[in-house]
């Protein structure tokens, strides 16, 4: 029975892995149709967007945001890199062959993504299993071989805000920063949530709106360390920071910045916009940044 279990489970891992396979050349696929029809123009964010792996349009303006550094070394940190197929850095790891790291929570989803890697023939990309937080975030970038990664991407769910703070804590200082930041919390707003250790969005509350942080908590952040704020994207989820040394002063001065987007997602689902979620979670602990 035991031999029997056994070899059901391979196969329904080499099922999952086969199947995630496809969904990796899928997204390739996508990712060159609508590469072709992009079109970027310097000044409209919106137009800089294009889908591969990215839930989004995040491939498209990361691409060309890295297409404005002065300077490139090619390489990525991602914390909440999922399996591989549905991230921020996969097409610059698969598509145009950067180095990174790739960290994942979830054993099962970052077998995945090693294993894809590997078949991928990408072996500058080191796959990490990790729930990070701020006590482990050290020892799991210890290996990155540069403190000033062209791209970092980070999208954790729960006390993002805090890890981001780490990371300068610790000495990174990546030339471009995307976030995950919380449409919830709204427009104006400087709010996170209270840190808890081993957060989860499951439990910590049913609404699944309570995590990270607001757009306007990540700019007061960011604005400390040097950075522009760039945009947020089309679909209301992720905000991005560069360095204000790593590109050229004009380019930051020409754009014109979205501030805020509604969250597509989390409107479709609960049918309430951003004020009426808030209404939701009003009563949990919330942290404003610019408040000793």
């Amino acid at each position: 029975m035991k031999s029997f279990l056994r070899n059901l489970a391979q196969k329904f891992t080499q099922s999952r892995f086969l199947q995630t396979l496809a969904l990796v050349n899928v997204a390739m696929a996508k990712a060159s149709y609508n590469r072709q029809r992009w079109k970027p123009d310097p000044r409209m964010p919106r137009t800089w967007e294009y889908s591969g792996f990215s839930q989004n349009g995040e491939d498209g303006i990361l691409e060309f945001l890295h297409e404005q550094l002065k300077e490139k070394n090619n390489f990525f940190i991602e914390i909440g890199a999922s399996d591989g197929t549905e991230n921020n850095t996969s097409l610059l790891a698969l598509g145009r062959r950067f180095s990174g790291i790739m960290v994942e929570g979830n054993l099962q989803k970052h077998q995945l993504c090693q294993r894809i890697f590997h078949a991928m023939d990408n072996p500058f990309v080191l796959c990490k299993q990790a729930y990070v937080d701020i006590h482990n975030l050290g020892a799991v970038l210890k290996e990155a071989n540069t403190k000033q990664p062209d791209i970092f991407s980070l999208d954790i769910d729960s006390n993002d805000y805090y890890v981001a703070e780490k990371v300068f804590e610790l000495g990174f200082s990546p030339k471009i920063f995307v976030v995950e930041y919380n449409p919830t919390f709204g427009d104006t707003a400087t709010l996170t949530v209270k840190y808890h250790q081993n957060f989860d969005l499951a439990k910590i509350h049913d609404s699944l709106v309570y995590f990270g942080a607001s757009v306007q908590a990540w700019r007061h952040l960011f604005t400390k360390h040097g950075y522009a704020f760039v945009t947020t994207e089309s679909s209301g989820s992720n905000a991005f920071f560069v360095r204000k040394d790593c590109v050229e002063s004009d380019f930051l001065q020409n754009i014109q910045s979205i501030d805020f987007t509604e969250g597509k997602a989390q409107s479709f689902w609960l049918k309430r916009n951003w004020q009426q979620r808030f209404e939701l979670i009003k009563e949990m602990s919330f942290r404003d940044v610019t408040k000793a």
